[in-house]
């Protein structure tokens, strides 16, 4: 049973980290875009400080959800590692005790 829950666990990261690059994609075009107007068109400085406010916001979420994502990544390679240990001793046991 634990096993299953371990697996679960492993797709659920796996969609989670999908999701955060998803939305980091995401903000990234909305960053680009606000940079464009900003560069291109005539604004009133209150309309240039919403959207300087607006950019801001945008790149603190950005690297809050790149730490998470360096942080989930990091998490996902920890567990590869494991697994291939594991897999690697199996095949030793399984080498060693197997008769000729």
């Amino acid at each position: 049973m634990s096993l299953i829950k371990q697996l679960c666990h492993k797709i659920k990261r796996a969609v989670v980290i999908e999701e955060k690059d998803a939305l980091i994609k995401q903000y990234h075009k909305q960053l680009e875009k606000i940079q464009e107007r900003l560069n291109i068109t005539m604004l009133t400085s209150e309309q240039r400080m919403e959207l300087e406010t607006e950019v801001n916001d945008i790149k603190d979420e950005l690297n809050k959800l790149e730490k998470e994502l360096k942080g989930l990544r990091k998490e996902n390679f920890r567990s590869l590692i494991l697994a291939a240990t594991l897999l690697i001793l199996i095949f030793l046991v399984y080498y060693f005790l197997s008769p000729v």
